[in-house]
């Protein structure tokens, strides 16, 4: 079963992510490899999402706040702890959906550590956040984004846990990184990355 191709979604804004610990490079393998097994455009690094849409500040703007918040305040990040993996379906306005697309992902718990944190990032940006109703942080990593016209199968995913059984792993967080999530997904582009090791790299 093929996935549509290029994910026909216009996605908008600056979006935060956070960057996970990789073992062996087994997210970027798996991305790769589930595009290639869909047919669709690859993630273009794998990532846990903080904030999504930003809109209403510059680039200048946007990457000023991020380096003060990252480089003054949160430093560093507690540990994603393992929760499972879903796929799934997801339509704008429906449900408190934001975009248009089927997904598959590596599910991470919450915490109240967690949630504190993300509450401080989104007082950052709140004024331009979309929704502004604060809902609780569910952290996970996509492996695979197709359009919503089907679930992404089963099989896909007993396939790359078969290959990269660390996919089951707990992962410290490395670093956090600034995009532009600004049109379709081959149009997004990092802006600004900070490593919780203490180096940063814009772009």
């Amino acid at each position: 079963m093929k996935a549509s191709g290029m994910l026909r979604f216009v996605f908008s804004g600056y979006s935060i992510w956070l960057e996970p610990e990789q073992f062996h490079f087994d997210l970027d393998s798996a991305i790769q490899v589930a595009s290639k097994e869909l047919d669709a455009y690859p993630i273009p690094a794998p990532h846990v999402t903080l904030l999504y849409g930003i809109t209403g500040l510059t680039e200048k703007e946007m990457i000023n706040r991020f380096r003060s918040v990252f480089t003054n305040e949160v430093q560093s990040w507690p540990p994603l702890l393992h929760k499972g993996f879903i796929s799934d379906i997801e339509l704008e306005g429906v449900n408190g959906g934001l975009m248009d697309m089927a997904w598959m992902e590596v599910s991470f718990e919450t915490s109240k550590e967690h949630e504190a944190l993300v509450d401080r990032i989104q007082d950052v940006f709140v004024d331009q956040v979309e929704p502004t109703s604060r809902v609780p942080w569910a952290p996970h990593a996509s492996l695979a984004y197709t359009n919503p016209d089907a679930l992404i199968p089963l099989e896909v995913l007993e396939d790359l846990l078969e290959r990269f059984p660390t996919l089951t792993r707990s992962r410290r967080v490395a670093g956090v990184s600034l995009w532009s999530t600004q049109g379709t997904i081959d149009q997004w582009k990092r802006l600004h990355r900070i490593r919780f090791d203490g180096s940063k790299q814009s772009e």
